[in-house]
């Protein structure tokens, strides 16, 4: 996953070359991950509690 998260794979003249990126990027891929897999936790939890007749779900938000 580091190799994924740090490099990119790029296609040029029917070659693949691998390119390192910068700790921004790096950072912004890192987050784009996190963000995703929360997304997909999230709604996989909610498809699970419509199927639920009597179903609640409450939101504590402690981060600020």
């Amino acid at each position: 996953m580091a190799q994924w998260l740090c490099h990119r794979r790029l296609a040029v003249g029917g070659e693949m070359l691998v390119k390192p990126m910068t700790g921004q990027q790096a950072n912004e891929a890192r987050d784009a991950l996190a963000k995703h897999v929360y997304e997909q936790l999230l709604n996989s939890s909610l498809r699970a509690h419509r199927e639920q007749p009597k179903s609640f779900i409450g939101v504590l938000d402690i981060y600020g």
